[in-house]
């Protein structure tokens, strides 16, 4: 066969593409077609347009669907699969497809109207395997010789675009999936308008709406939110494209018609099309509410205890951390360590202090702090250097693990009770007492002595008048009796001699 240059009439098979030069060199003389230069002259410009056109084609030609196809359609071929197919027949080259594609070539071959697909899937065989392919394709009748002698295919393969097109559906639906169960509030609002694209069960519950507010606007579902500056900040969010946190923030919202105050941490996020624009803003929320009222009643007993410290009767101060930095203390404590305020707030103890060092009070509270166990103590000297000079100061006092909401120790609390002036009293009363009792002993030594010879005294004289008297009253009892005729004088002194004599013994 001529070359096109050498022979006009093939000028159509003419160019430095890959399948011009296999239709040129394939031996079309065992072909039903014949040798290219007795080929109509439909089936030339056909192909001409088919082998110089940049678009994927594909042409099937004569009753046996004789096979063409230019430079652009040789890749959806593959590397091994069925390259080169030029001069074969249809069902030799898409047997494995056949029963698909056959219909539509019949039918245009019989009823002259095109078919269109847009990503169909044709899988056959290439790269060695059968793939999943999909195309978007035309097939239109080839007329010649007065009637219909082909079919013409225009096509291009969609297969990536449909892959990453049901990633993206697959994403989406993960996306919802993960939106729909989700534990938290999440919200999708589409256009400058904020219509809602998209809302989960828990952002309802909050709002105390149905399913009904998929694809209303944000402020028509909301409208309690103005001046409350949401609807600014989606404006910014959306217009910026930079997205908006708040934490503990307060909301009013109409909930079965009755406003109730709600406290959020959320965020607007800025939401981009494929052109890197923003189309909507996506709204997380997490409802803290009950976190902010607890925090409110732990902030609020906090503060009432450290008002408590404050006015106590007794000394008391509130030690933060390892290093037991003074974080609240009374006056009744200030008072006792004799320094100004302004000189020991915020500081470690023991260097506002240096003066209560080296007195076993650091393994105390590092003790108590460390263990968690109470510490007390009663009457112990602490010396301190207050107004100028050192002091004894004698203290009953107690340290207490101080801990958070959690029970974790971050302090040491410290109570103390000045018993100075007690303690100076009782240490003077011991002192006069002791010098009393040496003094009493003396005096008792002496008194044991006047006792002792008072006692020798009294036996001697005892023993001495007892005879005496005994007989003084004998004989008043002989007188009496030897005189049974008395005066009345008489027998009244008998009876007095008598009565005195019973007395002296």
């Amino acid at each position: 066969m001529k070359k096109p240059e050498e022979n006009p009439s093939l000028s159509f098979l003419a160019g430095d593409g890959e399948m011009a030069a296999l239709t040129r060199s394939y031996r079309w003389e065992n072909s039903p077609l014949g040798v290219p230069a007795g080929w109509p002259q439909s089936l030339q410009t056909t192909l001409g347009i088919v082998l110089h056109s940049a678009f994927p084609m594909f042409l099937f030609w004569g009753k046996e669907l004789i096979c063409f196809y230019n430079d652009a359609f040789r890749p959806s071929l593959g590397a091994d699969g069925k390259h080169p197919a030029v001069g074969k027949t249809g069902r030799e080259v898409w047997g494995d497809i056949w029963g698909q594609i056959s219909p539509w070539i019949r039918q245009v071959m019989e009823t002259g109207k095109p078919v269109f697909f847009e990503d169909q899937l044709v899988p056959f065989y290439r790269n060695g395997k059968t793939e999943n392919i999909y195309w978007t394709f035309s097939y239109s009748p080839a007329y010649g010789d007065g009637g219909i002698n082909g079919v013409f295919v225009t096509c291009f393969e969609t297969t990536s675009q449909v892959l990453s097109l049901k990633k993206l559906e697959h994403s989406e639906q993960t996306i919802r999936y993960f939106v729909e169960s989700a534990p938290f509030p999440i919200g999708v609002y589409s256009g400058r308008e904020m219509r809602i694209e998209l809302a989960n069960r828990a952002i309802m519950d909050v709002w105390g709406k149905g399913y009904d507010v998929i694809g209303r606007l944000y402020a028509d579902v909301l409208p309690e939110l103005k001046g409350q500056r949401i609807y600014e900040q989606l404006e910014d969010v959306f217009t910026k494209g930079i997205s908006f946190h708040a934490r503990d923030q307060r909301l009013e919202i109409v909930v079965n018609s009755k406003p109730q105050t709600f406290y959020f941490n959320y965020s607007f996020t800025p939401l981009y099309d494929s052109d890197g624009k923003v189309y909507g803003v996506m709204n997380t929320a997490a409802d803290v509410t009950d976190l902010h009222l607890a925090t409110q009643r732990i902030e609020q007993s906090e503060k009432n205890f450290r008002n408590m410290v404050v006015q106590a009767p007794a000394a008391m101060c509130i030690l933060l951390g390892p290093r037991h930095i003074i974080e609240v203390a009374n006056e009744l404590m200030i008072e006792i360590w004799g320094k100004e305020r302004a000189d020991v707030m915020g500081r470690p103890v023991f260097e506002a202090l240096p003066d209560a060092k080296q007195q076993g009070l650091e393994e105390v509270m590092r003790h108590v702090y460390d263990s968690g166990q109470t510490f007390r103590a009663s009457e112990h000297p602490v010396d301190l250097f207050r107004k100028g000079k050192w002091e004894t100061v004698y203290q009953n006092f107690v340290y207490e693990p101080y801990r958070d909401n959690d029970g974790s120790i971050i302090g040491v609390i410290a109570i103390s009770v000045d018993v100075t002036q007690q303690v100076l009293a009782r240490q003077r009363i011991e002192e006069v007492v002791t010098q009393r009792t040496m003094e009493l002993g003396a005096a008792n030594k002496h008194l044991r002595r006047s006792n002792e010879e008072l006692a020798q005294f009294a036996y001697i004289a005892s023993h001495d008048l007892q005879e005496p008297v005994r007989k003084v009253g004998i004989f008043a009892e002989m007188l009496d009796s030897e005189l049974p005729e008395k005066s009345g004088r008489t027998a009244h002194y008998i009876e007095r001699i008598k009565k005195a004599s019973g007395r002296m013994l």
